[in-house]
């Protein structure tokens, strides 16, 4: 299945939401609206965006996706090409409730594939969900107003242990940071945890279902975008932030 929109990018008058948490994928896709965790957390991130990047730079788009079986892929043809790309994806909405990580593979210049990838314990099929994904160019960004962003890709991470991943772009606050595995070394469900975040570094792994956990995981690449927490009104209007430490298992307004 390939999926192509010509969906408003990041310089256009057409914002589009994206909502992540640095720390377990949440199933809601804005802010003010209840969060609800795979697994317990204490912080999460937000961030929607409306324009405040060029058009050379990322652009992002929402698209609604089931799953019929393990093995379906849906592929994104994305409306630029980069040399470096970088992919987030935001939450999926919880239409069906069965928990799962969205996963992303094949990851080039101008396309990526992703999948609603339930936990093992679950069937491999889950019902219709909408889900948002950002992509942008590895590297610093400066927004209009000044607020900044890095993207990159962390290589070989593991579920054994943290790993350092320093940032360079002179945050002068601890950022909002989202991650997203966008390798297939192993098709077990997996995502990111993060730990540790200061304005020069944070740690990740990655996490594994419950009942897996000590029984390891292929190491796998991870995509993440840092913004320093920051907003911006007007046509190019953005907000990104980190929430209190109250998210858990249960939903919570961000």
């Amino acid at each position: 299945m390939v999926i192509r929109r010509e969906l408003p990018r990041l310089d256009t008058d057409h914002g589009l939401p994206l909502s992540l948490t640095p720390y377990f994928p949440v199933f809601y896709p804005f802010m003010n609206l209840p969060v609800r965790l795979i697994s317990g957390a204490v912080l999460a991130a937000a961030l929607y965006l409306q324009v405040p990047l060029t058009a050379n730079q990322g652009e992002v788009g929402t698209l609604t996706i089931s799953q019929s079986e393990a093995n379906q892929w849906h592929k994104v043809e994305t409306i630029h090409h980069y040399e470096n790309p970088v992919v987030v994806l935001g939450p999926p909405t919880d239409n069906d409730p069965a928990p799962l990580a969205p996963r992303v593979r094949n990851l080039l210049s101008n396309s990526f594939e992703l999948q609603l990838d339930p936990w093992n314990y679950l069937p491999s099929t889950h019902g219709e969900e909408t889900i948002s994904y950002l992509v942008i160019e590895s590297g610093n960004h400066t927004l209009a107003n000044g607020a900044r962003i890095q993207a990159g890709i962390a290589n070989g991470i593991s579920t054994s242990a943290f790993s350092f991943q320093h940032m360079e772009a002179g945050f002068q606050t601890p950022p909002a940071v989202f991650a997203q595995v966008v390798t297939y070394s192993n098709p077990n469900p997996v995502t990111v945890q993060l730990h540790d975040l200061r304005v020069d570094r944070f740690t990740l792994r990655l996490l594994v279902e419950e009942a897996r956990q000590g029984t390891g995981h292929p190491n796998e690449k991870v995509s993440w975008v840092a913004i320093e927490p920051s907003s911006m009104e007007g046509v190019r209007k953005y907000i990104a932030g980190i929430s209190e430490n109250k998210v858990g298992f249960e939903q919570v307004p961000l």
